[in-house]
C-alpha cells in the first residue's frame, strides 16, 4: 500500500504581490494575450525566486538561466508519494523554458513523476529521456497543458497543475532552466503590420547593369561552395537522411565541432576504449586508441563521397581536452591549463592526422583550434587580473596548436580565434586592440582568422530604443573593415573564415521562425558583397538535432517517437525557406546598386545564360517600393518570378517563384529579402567587366574631439564611381555632426543625432565622390567635435573599368 505525503512549498506570497495581467490587447491572437502577461510578470518573478541571471555572449541581454522553486528537501521511501504543487505564477512561464530540474538522489526511473492537471486527472509520466542517479529532467514540452488563452480566467488558468513523485528518491531542489536563458520581454509588434507607423518609402531604384561583367577583387562569380553552406556533422545516420534534401538544394556541411573530452575520455559508445594520460608522458595521452575510434569507416568513405563528394573542404573545430589537461575547475569547457599547451597541441595534430589518413585523405580543410576562445565560458585564462594576459597566452596556445599540426599535416590549414563577441567596440574599442593583437601575435602561424556574427531577437533592427547592439545595422562592415584595414596596414592579410553566423533566437511560433529567416538572409546579401574576403561562410543551421530533439531551430524535425520524421514535406521546419530561398541562385556577377539615402536597401546580382538574379533586402524600418532597372543590350524580359520570406500580423508567408507582371513599383516588407528571376529571350554578350576595389587609410581608431586625418594612395586610371566609407563608434552615440573632405573637397555635414541615445554605436556612412577630384594620393580629414569615440577606419571602395 502506498503511503502518501503532502509537500509545502514555500511561495513567500506575503512578501511580494504578483502584479495583475496587463490589460489585453484585443487586436492581438488570445494566446498571444496569454503569453505577452506571462513575460510582464519576469520582473516580479526573479525578485520573488531564487533566478540566476545570465547577459547573452552576443548581444549582452539578460536572460532568465534558471528560475528555482522553493521547495525544502524531502525523501520519498519505497512507493511513498508526493504532490508537488507548480505554483500558478511559475507555470504561466514555465513554456519559456526548455526543461524542469529535479535535483536529488536516487533516480532510477523515467516513469516515476507524473503530471497532474486540475481538469484531466493524472496525465501520466512528463520525464525526459535523460535520467542521472541524482539529476532527473522534464522538457516542459512533455507537461500537456490545458489551453490557457482565456486571459479572463486570471490566475485560475494556471492554477492546480502538480508533479507527483514516487519513492524511493530524496529531492534537494527544483527549478527551471534554459541553456542559453529565457528572455524576459516579448514584442507583440509581430503581430501589427511592420513600419505600419511609418510612410512606405518610394523612388527606391535597384540598378543592374547586364551589359557588364562585376568582379570584386578579382571574384566574378558567385561561389556556391563557398556560401551554401551548414554546420553538422559530415557522417551519421540521421546526417545520410537530412543531406537527400539538403544537397538537392545546392547545400553541403561547412562546419563541425569536435569535443575530445566527451568524445574520447568519456567517449559515446561504451564499447569503444576510453582516451587516458600517457603514464610515461605525463600530461600527454596515448593514441592507440584512435584507431579503434576510426575503425570501420568503409561505409562511412562511401556515403561521404556519394552525398558531398571525395574533395569535399569543410572547417573542423575542436573544444573540451580531457581533464587531466585542465587546470582547477572546468569552468571554460576543457581550456588546456598554459603548462600543458604543448601536449593539447600534439592531441590536435595526432587526431587530425589519424582522421584524415583512415578517411582515406578526406580530413577537414580549415582547423580551428578552440571554439569562441574570445570569452571567458570557452577560455578560462580571461579569468586573471590581467585583462591581457588570456589573450596573450590564447595566441601562443594557437601558434602551438598551428605548428603541431602542420608537422604532422602540412597541407591543413590552421586559424582562429573563432571569436564569439565581436563587439570590437566595446569599452572604446578595448576589444578591438585584443582582437588585432591576437592578429599580429599568431600572424607567423595561422593561415586564416575565424569569426561569429550572430543577431539577437530583435524583430526591426533600426527600430530599437538604444543603439542597436548587433551586427546588421552597419556594425558588420565597420567589424570586417577594421578587421582588413589592420591586416593590409601590417602585411599580415589573411582570409577570413565566418564558421557560424546567424540568429541567437529560437522559438516554434512564425514570429520566432521569421527573426531566425530574415537574419540569415540579410547576412547572406552582405557577405557576397565582400566575398574576397571570405574562405568560407557557414549559417548556423543544424539538419538535425539529436541531442534536443525537441529543439525548433533544426532543419528536420523529430516525432513524439524520438526519430525524424520521415517525410520531406511532413519533417522540414520553417527553416527550410531558407535553403528554398537561395538554391537556384548562382551565376557571373553584374554590378548593382541603389539610390536608397539610408543606405538601407542591400543588392547583389548574377547572371546565369539567359537569367537574372537579384537579391534585394529592404533594412530599412519602412516598407519600400522598389523599380528594378536592368540594363540590357537588346534583351527582351520574358518572363519575371520572385521568391520571398516575410512577416504580416503575425502569420509567416514564403513564396516561390511566384509571378509577377513588372519590374516597376514592387512592394517590400520591412527587413524582406527577395530574389528575382528575370528570364530573358536570350542572354546578354558583356565585354566589359567592372572591378569593384577597396583601398584603406594608412592608420586606423584615430579619437574623436579633433579633426582626425588618414591619407589613402590608389591607382586613379579608370576609375567609374567612388564612394568613401567612413566608421565611426562611441558609447551612446553622437550629439554633434560627422564633417569629412577628401582633397580638400568638403560633404555635406552628416547628421548624427540618431545615433543619441543609450549603449554602443558603431557603424559607418558612405559619401559618393567626384571622380575627378581623386588623386594618387588622397588625404582625409574627418571631424566630430565631441571626444570618447573612435574614427575606426576610412576606406574608398571604388567601381574601376
Amino acid at each position: 500500500m502506498k503511503l502518501f505525503k503532502k509537500i509545502m512549498l514555500i511561495t513567500c506570497s506575503m512578501l511580494f504581490m504578483i502584479p495583475a495581467a496587463a490589460k489585453a490587447d484585443t487586436n492581438l491572437p488570445a494566446d498571444v494575450q496569454a503569453a505577452k502577461a506571462a513575460y510582464d510578470t519576469f520582473g516580479a518573478l526573479i525578485k520573488k525566486y531564487d533566478a540566476w541571471i545570465i547577459k547573452q555572449v552576443n548581444d549582452q541581454e539578460e536572460r532568465i538561466k534558471t528560475l528555482k522553486f522553493p521547495v525544502t528537501p524531502f525523501t520519498l521511501a519505497d512507493d511513498e508519494t508526493a504532490e508537488i504543487t507548480i505554483p500558478s505564477d511559475l507555470f504561466r512561464v514555465m513554456s519559456t523554458f526548455d526543461r524542469i530540474n529535479i535535483y536529488g538522489s536516487g533516480f532510477k526511473s523515467t516513469d516515476f513523476i507524473e503530471g497532474i492537471s486540475p481538469t484531466k486527472g493524472n496525465m501520466g509520466s512528463v520525464s525526459s529521456p535523460w535520467i542521472a542517479d541524482n539529476h532527473y529532467q522534464i522538457r516542459t514540452t512533455t507537461f500537456t497543458t490545458d489551453h490557457i488563452a482565456e486571459l479572463a480566467r486570471g490566475d485560475e488558468a494556471y492554477s492546480g497543475y502538480k508533479l507527483l513523485l514516487t519513492g524511493p528518491m530524496y529531492v534537494k531542489s527544483i527549478d527551471f532552466s534554459s541553456e542559453n536563458g529565457v528572455s524576459m520581454t516579448m514584442d507583440t509588434t509581430a503581430w501589427e503590420v511592420l513600419g505600419g507607423d511609418k510612410e512606405i518609402l518610394d523612388d527606391i531604384a535597384v540598378t543592374v547593369d547586364a551589359t557588364s561583367r562585376l568582379s570584386i577583387a578579382g571574384i566574378t562569380t558567385f561561389e556556391e561552395d563557398k556560401f551554401k553552406r551548414h554546420a553538422g556533422n559530415l557522417t551519421g545516420g540521421d546526417t545520410y537522411k537530412t543531406a537527400e534534401y539538403y544537397t538537392s538544394k545546392n547545400y553541403l556541411p561547412g562546419r563541425q565541432i569536435y569535443k575530445f573530452g566527451p568524445a574520447l575520455e568519456i567517449g559515446y559508445n561504451p564499447a569503444l576504449p576510453k582516451l587516458k594520460e600517457d603514464p610515461n608522458k605525463p600530461g600527454y595521452a596515448t593514441y592507440e586508441i584512435l584507431d579503434h575510434h576510426f575503425a570501420n569507416n568503409a561505409s562511412d568513405i562511401q556515403h561521404f563521397d556519394a552525398l558531398f563528394g571525395k574533395n569535399l573542404e569543410y572547417v573542423l573545430c575542436f573544444d573540451n581536452w580531457p581533464s587531466w589537461y585542465v587546470e582547477g575547475p572546468d569552468v571554460g569547457r576543457g581550456t588546456p591549463a598554459v603548462e600543458n599547451f604543448d601536449a593539447a597541441a600534439d592531441l590536435v595534430a595526432k587526431y587530425i592526422a589519424s582522421y584524415d589518413k583512415h578517411f582515406d585523405g578526406r580530413g577537414p580543410t580549415w582547423v580551428e583550434v578552440k571554439n569562441e576562445s574570445t570569452i571567458l565560458s570557452e577560455w578560462s585564462h580571461h579569468d586573471n587580473p590581467d585583462p591581457y594576459y588570456g589573450w596573450q597566452v590564447l595566441a601562443d596556445f594557437h601558434n602551438k596548436v598551428a605548428d603541431a599540426v602542420k608537422a604532422e599535416s602540412p597541407d591543413v590549414l590552421v586559424g582562429g580565434p573563432t571569436a564569439a563577441w565581436m563587439a570590437l567596440d566595446h569599452a572604446n574599442f578595448d576589444q578591438a586592440k585584443k582582437n588585432l593583437d591576437f592578429m599580429s601575435a599568431t600572424a607567423q602561424h595561422l593561415d586564416f582568422y575565424s569569426y561569429h556574427f550572430y543577431e539577437s531577437k530583435d524583430l526591426i533592427l533600426h527600430d530599437t530604443v538604444g543603439n542597436y547592439v548587433g551586427y546588421l545595422t552597419g556594425r558588420l562592415e565597420a567589424d570586417l573593415d577594421l578587421l582588413q584595414n589592420y591586416m593590409i596596414n601590417n602585411n599580415i592579410v589573411k582570409p577570413l573564415v565566418i564558421s557560424e553566423t546567424g540568429t541567437l533566437h529560437n522559438g516554434f511560433t512564425d514570429p520566432d521562425y521569421w527573426i531566425i529567416l530574415k537574419n540569415y538572409n540579410g547576412y547572406m546579401v552582405r557577405y557576397m558583397n565582400r566575398a574576397n574576403e571570405f574562405d568560407m561562410v557557414v549559417p548556423f543551421i543544424l539538419p538535425a538535432m539529436w541531442w534536443d530533439k525537441e529543439a525548433p531551430e533544426a532543419l528536420w524535425a523529430y516525432g513524439p517517437n524520438g526519430k525524424l520524421i520521415p517525410t520531406v514535406e511532413e519533417g522540414l521546419t520553417p527553416i527550410h525557406y531558407f535553403l528554398e530561398m537561395w538554391d537556384e541562385y548562382t551565376g557571373d556577377l553584374l554590378p548593382a546598386a541603389t539610390n536608397d539615402v539610408n543606405n538601407n536597401i542591400y543588392v547583389h546580382s548574377t547572371q546565369n545564360d539567359n537569367v537574372i538574379y537579384v537579391a534585394v533586402t529592404n533594412m530599412n524600418a519602412q516598407r519600400a517600393n522598389i523599380d528594378l532597372n536592368i540594363l540590357l543590350d537588346g534583351q527582351i524580359v520574358e518572363k519575371i518570378e520572385r521568391t520571398t520570406t516575410y512577416l504580416d500580423m503575425g502569420k509567416l508567408y514564403f513564396v516561390d517563384n511566384e509571378p509577377i507582371d513588372s519590374l516597376k513599383d514592387i512592394f517590400m516588407h520591412v527587413e524582406e529579402t527577395s530574389i528575382f528571376k528575370i528570364t530573358l529571350d536570350h542572354a546578354p554578350n558583356t565585354t566589359t567587366t567592372i572591378t569593384k576595389n577597396t583601398y584603406y587609410g594608412d592608420t586606423i581608431l584615430q579619437d574623436t574631439g579633433s579633426p582626425a586625418n588618414f591619407v589613402i594612395p590608389l591607382p586613379t586610371a579608370n576609375i567609374q564611381s567612388s564612394v568613401l566609407r567612413v566608421s565611426l563608434g562611441r558609447d551612446d552615440g553622437f550629439k554633434v555632426p560627422l564633417n569629412v573632405s577628401i582633397n580638400g573637397y568638403a560633404f555635406e555635414e552628416y547628421d548624427l543625432s540618431f545615433t543619441d541615445k543609450n549603449d554602443r554605436y558603431f557603424g559607418y556612412v558612405d559619401f559618393t565622390v567626384p571622380s575627378n577630384i581623386l588623386k594618387a594620393t588622397n588625404e582625409i580629414t574627418v571631424s566630430v567635435d565631441q571626444s570618447g569615440g573612435k574614427i575606426s577606419t576610412v576606406a574608398l571602395i571604388n567601381m574601376e573599368k
